[in-house]
């Protein structure tokens, strides 16, 4: 029982350990846009198929 809990630690670790950084890039793209809209550089006409 005792190897089947840390097989499933060494598991989780691994798969808690991609999200996060999957979370990380996520976050990193969004702030990126967010600068650039702020900025103007992305406007209405920049991309018309993702505003309405």
């Amino acid at each position: 029982m005792e190897v089947e809990t840390r097989e499933f630690e060494e598991k989780a670790k691994k798969v808690f350990s991609a999200e996060r950084k999957e979370d990380i890039w996520v976050l990193i793209i969004s702030a990126i846009t967010v600068i650039l809209g702020l900025a103007g550089i992305i406007t209405k006409n920049t991309f018309p198929s993702l505003f309405f």
